[in-house]
């Protein structure tokens, strides 16, 4: 699958794993559990400011 995020202000995405451990036969075991993104924008405001940013999130099948 592809994520495609994009919005009318720029920002950053930052992106990073969620993964666990698990107690196996083996010993300790990292488990991957899944991802995380998180869209960052840069911004300076005041208690009265008001922010409107559109986003769109789009998943796709890739092929």
């Amino acid at each position: 699958w592809r994520l495609i995020c994009s919005s009318d202000k720029n920002f950053e995405l930052w992106h990073f794993p969620l993964e666990t451990v698990s107690h196996s036969e083996e010993g300790l075991e990292k488990v991957h559990q899944g991802s995380c993104f998180l869209m960052q924008w840069p911004m300076e405001m005041n208690e009265s400011d008001v922010l409107e940013i559109n986003i769109v999130i789009e998943v796709e099948r890739y092929a």
